[in-house]
């Protein structure tokens, strides 16, 4: 079975973007970003963006553009047994043309990778050269999904919420 990332969650105003490697099946199932009840950046944004966790999800999206953060994927598409990151099948890859959203974005000052995953594709799909090459800064942050458990909830907290403070205030 084929996995689908989202359309992209941005509009003119996006500062920031985070991009996954591609939605897992509970995302995939609800058509929401990030919607594993365990998955942790939900509540490390809405922290950062002091909304309570308990908005509904157009909520969070809405008070997540307002303060400039939008959302997408790298890859577009791929077989991918179960929800694992380690799972996508590289020869099933087709990437989203983040290439062709960046200049779309004046206001973009930083990607910021969900997991090293996500790094991964961005790096092979040849896109961190073009965000270097406009300026914008690219982070690996830790991955917020519940199978990334070498890291407590409050660590990945501080490591996102200190890229998103730095660079927001470039």
């Amino acid at each position: 079975m084929i996995d689908h990332s989202f359309t992209a969650v941005c509009d003119k105003n996006t500062e920031l973007i985070i991009l996954g490697s591609l939605p897992g099946k509970k995302s995939i199932a609800e058509q929401q970003y990030y919607a594993h009840p365990r998955n942790a950046l939900w509540p490390i944004l809405c922290d950062w963006m002091q909304v309570p966790t308990a908005l509904n999800y157009e909520q969070r999206i809405e008070a997540a553009l307002s303060c400039g953060v939008g959302f997408w994927d790298v890859v577009a598409q791929a077989h991918r047994p179960g929800s694992l990151d380690s799972a996508i099948q590289s020869s099933t890859v087709h990437y989203n043309p983040v290439d062709q959203l960046i200049p779309k974005l004046p206001k973009l000052k930083g990607i910021l990778l969900n997991g090293g995953a996500a790094m991964t594709h961005f790096k092979r799909a040849g896109f961190h050269t073009l965000a270097s090459e406009k300026g914008i800064d690219s982070y690996q942050l830790p991955s917020t999904s519940p199978a990334h458990a070498s890291m407590t909830f409050e660590e990945k907290r501080v490591a996102w919420h200190s890229v998103l403070i730095d660079t927001l205030n470039q």
